[in-house]
């Protein structure tokens, strides 16, 4: 039973997301600091951003996520 239970919060796969997405262009408008924080996480990772950058990258995933699917 327990194994059941576990299943059902398991992360789900890519092909999960997949098929919720589209072959798309999409625009969304970022702030410098946000702009920054991307950068800083494309070219060190995401594991070296500070609470605060981690904040802005996940401030402009969730606005492409809204563009991606509202």
């Amino acid at each position: 039973m327990t194994s059941h239970i576990a299943n059902l919060f398991s992360p789900k796969g890519l092909d999960y997301y997949q098929d919720l997405t589209r072959d798309m262009k999409c625009s969304i408008d970022v702030t410098r600091d946000e702009s920054a924080a991307v950068l800083k996480a494309y070219d060190r990772g995401v594991d070296v951003l500070n609470q605060d950058e981690l904040q802005l990258l996940n401030s402009v995933i969730a606005k492409l996520k809204d563009v991606i699917h509202p």
